[in-house]
């Protein structure tokens, strides 16, 4: 409809055919222009008008001639191999796509819809095409460096600290023609900073101001609406503000903790309630990888990041760009560029980030259409294991096994990690909880949001499972289960209700739950625990809950 087509219908079930004949009052239409393959073909034919054309342009499903008699012999039906005519008569070719550069450099044509993917996420391209979710063309991009616009401008908070200069040189070098900058302080006049972006010739607008201040924020913000000579349209905000004060969480009081939050959670809410109605290209939230790790000593700091993490995920929510990146340390840049600090952190197996490969990686996060949220820190796995990491079943999936991540088993996460947490719930529960687990490690390997839920009952080729994503989920399944999987299981067990039910009795018949034993157990009359070996969690749970159940 936005193309000016006025009657749109739904080409992925069969149902188009009906809707055609009841909008030309039973008339048909005289050609159909088909590649859809199934029932959508038959479809096609019951719309077409007495003595109508069928075209096919696809290569899948083509019907012969007997066919085409039994549906239709009025029809006159042909295949257009365009691939075959290109190669006969490329003479053809280069005119038409003449005639077609022509229509779109006066403004004749318009593209079609498009959903662009960096090349590292091929994968996830091809899996929009093969479940057919897309809408136009899916296209793959070589290119990461964002485009970005001389006629628009570009919105940074904590402009003046290191990271916000870096992020002000870095888009004046991605194309950005007019930038705003905002601090607490301005640099002075003759800052060899200001002095190169002038150079370069990039218009820079600086503001001292605190982006809690709505009040003044709002003003900014509102002279970019106007879209005059100067103010161009705002059409990108990064968020860089934020300031470190560190102390154990018994030292916080709520003047001490407001002072580290404000200036990221109230000025990302200012940014954010400001920035509503504008169409934007991009926001972007700079987070920390505290927020994910964890960092002694700095509750308030990772409480902050937490909540510009979940702010992305509720923009995304309203169809609104949002990226939350939690970066790692910067070498020579931000709050934790001391020495010491790098030391301290290098031991824990932490490294820092080279500025050229951090605008790199923020160059392909913003080139990746699904991507709200990423953490950037370069991590020695083994170190960050052999100081706790390893315990951590989260970071050793994020390493993809607990070998790559060199961890003795003792302290790693060790195969069969699932089953001691099945062994821990009711055994008439356990089918629900593995199948909960299964539909969100097959959303991981179809490359589907985390909040997209799976069908239990749908069938795994429906769902766009190829024999890859196939050994992909009987390997992951191998190593959480402990269990070795014949290739076959998921083509004998096509959906994941009846995957789960042939897993569990694969553990049953093994006995593997009678292997996880309590070290305490409850007594049920007196309600006391006991330090006395071999309590079967699941059985006391089972017990539990049945005396819950009595009246």
């Amino acid at each position: 409809q936005r193309l000016g087509i006025d009657r749109v219908m739904d080409s992925r079930t069969a149902e188009f055919g009906a809707r055609v004949m009841r909008d030309t009052n039973g008339a048909g239409v005289d050609v159909v222009l088909n590649s859809l393959t199934g029932e959508a073909i038959g479809a096609g034919f019951d719309a077409l008008a007495p003595n109508g054309r069928f075209l096919e342009i696809g290569k899948r499903e083509v019907w012969d001639d007997e066919a085409v008699r039994e549906r239709r012999n009025d029809v006159r039906y042909e295949v257009v191999d365009l691939l075959a005519h290109a190669a006969a008569n490329p003479g053809d070719i280069r005119q038409i796509f003449e005639h077609l550069l022509s229509g779109f450099e006066h403004g004749d044509f318009e593209p079609l819809p498009r959903q662009v993917f960096p090349i590292e996420s091929a994968r996830a391209a091809f899996a929009q095409l093969e479940r057919a979710q897309h809408i136009g063309k899916v296209v793959l991009d070589f290119d990461h460096t964002p485009h970005l616009h001389a006629d628009a401008s570009y919105l940074i908070t904590g402009a003046f600290g290191g990271l916000g200069r870096a992020t002000s040189q870095w888009l004046a070098g991605c194309g950005a023609g007019h930038l705003i900058l905002i601090g607490r302080n301005l640099p002075a006049a003759d800052d060899p900073f200001l002095a190169d972006l002038q150079q370069r010739g990039i218009s820079v607008e600086c503001h001292a101001l605190d982006v809690c201040d709505r009040d003044r924020l709002k003003q900014v913000i509102g002279n970019t609406i106007s879209q005059t000579a100067s103010r161009p349209p705002l059409r990108g905000v990064i968020h860089a503000a934020g300031i470190l004060d560190d102390a154990p969480v018994e030292a916080l009081d709520w003047p001490r903790l407001n002072e580290v939050l404000k200036s990221k959670v109230q000025g990302a809410l200012n940014l954010h309630q400001l920035t509503l109605k504008l169409s934007l290209d991009f926001f972007i939230l700079y987070s920390s990888a505290s927020a994910l790790l964890g960092s002694p000593g700095q509750g308030s700091h990772v409480a902050a990041n937490s909540f510009l993490d979940a702010l992305a995920r509720e923009r995304r929510q309203l169809g609104l760009p949002a990226l939350s990146v939690a970066w790692g340390p910067w070498t020579d840049i931000g709050a934790v560029a001391a020495p010491a600090v790098h030391a301290q952190l290098h031991s824990q197996g932490i490294g820092s980030i080279k500025p050229t490969a951090g605008f790199a990686a923020l160059a392909r996060l913003m080139s990746s259409p699904h991507t709200c949220y990423r953490a950037v820190v370069p991590l020695d796995w083994p170190t960050f294991a052999r100081r706790g990491a390893g315990r951590d079943p989260f970071l050793a999936a994020a390493a993809g096994a607990a070998e790559t991540m060199g961890v003795d088993h003792e302290i790693g996460v060790t195969g069969g990690d699932w089953c001691a947490e099945l062994a821990a719930v009711p055994a008439r529960r356990r089918q629900q909880v593995l199948t909960a687990k299964i539909q969100i490690e097959l959303a991981r390997v179809l490359g589907l949001a985390k909040n997209q839920a799976i069908d239990e009952h749908a069938p795994f080729f429906d769902l766009g499972v190829d024999s890859l994503m196939s050994v992909e989920l009987k390997t992951l399944l191998e190593r959480a289960l402990g269990l070795e999987i014949e290739p076959t299981l998921l083509f004998e067990k096509p959906n994941i209700a009846t995957l789960s039910e042939a897993l569990l009795a694969m553990l049953d018949g093994d006995n593997v739950f009678s292997q996880y034993k309590s070290s305490a157990t409850v007594n049920l009359a007196t309600g006391k625990a006991s330090a006395s070996p071999g309590g079967d969690i699941g059985a006391e749970l089972e017990a539990l809950e049945a005396l819950l159940d009595k009246p």
